[in-house]
């Protein structure tokens, strides 16, 4: 069987949310139906743990907001959480479920940040800069669509390539999956460095948990975002 690609596998997902009706997939977003592993929990768990070894812990010095984003993605990253992007009434998932957006909401919220109370007032404050038609604080936050609008709007948008790029910890990082500029996913900058000497992305693809992994740019960047 030939192996399917990673950005195919995410299309698949939203295909499936597509024809169900489940979810909330939007514009090619991670945000569909439930996805089994294609691997199984133990085979998993050994290529993350493996993967995690080589990855070098950074000597930045961190600032208290981004101790507290750091911390909340490694309790995340040995939580095993399960990809689901049901829609959940009160917009926030079980702590074991969840999406790529959710990673950055839980770790956000760990640091004092409440991303889903933020979002949906700015919503309410400015609608006509949001790409929806009818607001809905149960799911807007999630959606990577809205987070861009609403970070270009309350933090700092940086370079994405060297040598000006300069990813640290915290830093929040969009992408397109399947290229050419389809805005579909999200991650957070860990505190580890990868083999490649770039910075590692704690992000949630469907199909395996939450993961710290050396690929930064395995995608299309889009954005580079710090809080202020």
């Amino acid at each position: 069987m030939t192996p399917i690609s990673g950005s195919l596998l995410l299309r698949l997902v939203c295909l499936s949310a597509l024809v169900s009706g489940v979810g909330g997939c939007v514009r090619g977003e991670h945000v569909g139906t439930l996805m089994s592993p294609v691997a199984s929990a133990s085979q998993t768990s050994r290529a993350l743990t493996d993967a995690h070894a080589e990855l070098t812990l950074r000597t930045v010095p961190l600032t208290p907001f981004q101790r507290a984003i750091v911390e909340s993605l490694e309790k995340q990253t040995a939580a095993n959480t399960v990809y689901d992007s049901s829609y959940f009434r009160g917009g926030i998932p079980p702590a074991r479920l969840g999406v790529c957006s959710d990673v950055a909401i839980r770790a956000f919220g760990a640091a004092g940040v409440d991303i889903k109370g933020k979002v949906t007032a700015d919503i309410q404050a400015h609608r006509r800069l949001y790409p929806l038609k009818l607001p809905d604080p149960n799911i807007d936050h999630r959606r990577c669509r809205n987070l861009v609008v609403y970070f270009r709007r309350n933090a700092k948008e940086l370079p994405l390539t060297a040598p000006a790029a300069q990813w640290l910890p915290g830093d929040i990082v969009f992408w397109s999956t399947g290229g050419k500029s389809y805005l579909d996913h999200i991650g957070v900058i860990g505190n580890h460095l990868g083999p490649s000497g770039n910075a590692t992305v704690v992000q949630h693809l469907p199909g395996e948990p939450v993961t710290e992994t050396d690929s930064l740019h395995k995608f299309q960047i889009l954005h580079h975002f710090r809080w202020q």
